[in-house]
């Protein structure tokens, strides 16, 4: 008979550990894909999409994940795991980061682009994908932070720092959704949460 599943109570941290920020960089050798035709399925969001990922490059990114996978709960039976609690645009670009440690930031292309033609102002359509784009960038912290994907929280951290640079300031929404998903002291809070007035939170 199948067990239960465990998710949680594996992605859970302890209550000793500090969850400030990201946790050490989880060391890992380069994925050689000896084993190509192996695969682990994620389905992500409401509708459940489906992710098929190669496990050598999970288990080299997470030790969390790789636990999961390896347990005798239904996710390690089944080799496929659901997350309902995050969106299909924010794990894209955990695969994005799984597979090349680095994310296709179309508001920073943008930014690049203006510079180079010495344009201070994005248009009406950037902005929207700059306003949507925030919020995945801080929807993909969270879920890095919840499945130990240090260097990923890292990386967002970054980007967000740029986009602040270029005064591409997040929405309301964004500055919520990160103050409502993370602890006081987080680098992501402290990136972005800082610089806005009390009265916007």
């Amino acid at each position: 008979m199948a067990g239960k599943p465990k998710t949680e109570q594996v992605a859970k941290r302890k209550d000793t550990e500090d969850s400030t920020g990201p946790r050490k960089k989880h060391r890992k050798s380069a994925s050689t894909f000896s084993k190509p035709a192996i695969f682990v399925t994620f389905l992500i969001g409401p509708d459940r999409s489906e992710f098929v990922v190669h496990k050598e490059v999970v288990f080299n990114r997470s030790q969390v994940l790789a636990a999961v996978f390896s347990s005798d709960c239904i996710e390690g039976q089944t080799q496929t795991m659901t997350i309902e609690d995050t969106t299909e645009a924010a794990f894209r670009f955990v695969v994005q980061w799984l597979y090349s440690e680095k994310l296709e930031i179309a508001q920073l292309e943008a930014w690049k682009d203006k510079v180079a033609k010495d344009t201070k102002f994005l248009t009406e359509a950037e902005q929207m994908i700059a306003i949507e784009e925030d919020q995945v960038l801080a929807e993909t912290w969270v879920l890095a932070d919840k499945y130990g994907l240090s260097g990923l929280q890292n990386l967002v951290v970054g980007y967000m720092t740029d986009i602040l640079k270029c005064t591409c300031i997040p929405s309301t929404r964004t500055f919520k959704y990160i103050y409502q998903h993370t602890s006081d002291d987080s680098q992501l809070r402290k990136a972005c949460i800082i610089s806005l007035p009390i009265s916007m939170l």
